[in-house]
C-alpha cells in the first residue's frame, strides 16, 4: 500500500519538527562561574566560602592556595552563590562577563576622608588582619585600620582616598560595606 510510504514533504515537515523540538527545549542553565582574586588563608575562610556560596542548589569547590572559587549549577543558583559571597565579606573577579561583583568603590572615588568605617568584612584569624593590613599599607595616606579577628564593623584612619581604600580591599579579596565617612 503506497499511503504508508512517507512522502518528501512528510519527511520535511517531521524535520522541522524534530528541530522546532531542539529549538524550543529548555535550555540546559548549568554552568559554573570561576572566582579568582578571593581571600581565603586558612581553613575557616574556606569553610565561610563554602558555606555561603552554597545556596539555592549551587555547589562550590574552592582552591585556597590559589586563593579561586568555582561555583556551579543553575544560573539563579550561581548568583544567589555570589551574592551570598560577598555579604559575607568576600571578594572576586568572576570569570563571565555577565556576572560580575558590584565595584564597592565607585561611589567613594576622589573622595578624600580622615575615617572610613566599614563593615561585612570576613575576618576570622590573624592571617585575614594581616591580609587587610597589606592591602592598605600602599594606599597613600592611610595611617592605621582597626581591623580585628571577629569584628562586626572595623575603620580605616589617615587622610586617603575612600575609593581607593576600598578598590586595594577588593582586590585583595576582601568585601566591605560603608558605614561612615568622616
Amino acid at each position: 500500500d503506497l499511503s504508508m510510504v512517507p512522502t518528501r514533504q512528510a519527511f520535511a515537515a517531521a524535520a522541522l519538527l524534530a528541530m522546532a523540538g531542539m529549538l524550543w527545549a529548555a535550555p540546559d542553565k548549568t554552568g559554573s562561574v570561576k572566582l579568582t582574586g578571593m581571600h581565603n588563608c586558612c581553613g575557616s575562610c574556606d569553610k565561610s566560602i563554602k558555606k555561603a556560596a552554597t545556596v539555592g542548589g549551587a555547589t562550590v569547590q574552592t582552591d585556597r592556595e590559589a586563593g579561586t572559587a568555582v561555583i556551579t549549577g543553575d544560573s539563579d543558583a550561581v548568583l544567589a552563590g555570589i551574592k551570598a559571597l560577598l555579604e559575607a565579606g568576600f571578594y572576586a573577579k568572576v570569570d563571565n562577563a555577565k556576572v560580575a561583583m558590584p565595584d564597592q568603590s565607585k561611589s567613594y572615588k576622589g573622595k578624600s576622608v580622615s575615617r572610613l568605617e566599614v563593615k561585612d568584612t570576613h575576618l576570622c584569624c590573624g592571617r585575614c588582619i594581616k591580609g587587610v593590613g597589606e592591602a592598605l599599607k600602599d594606599v597613600k595616606g592611610v595611617e592605621a585600620n582597626s581591623a580585628k579577628k571577629g569584628a562586626k564593623s572595623w575603620a580605616i584612619e589617615g587622610n586617603f582616598d575612600a575609593g581607593e581604600a576600598i578598590a586595594a580591599l577588593n582586590k585583595a579579596g576582601f568585601a566591605v560595606t560603608v558605614v561612615s565617612v568622616k
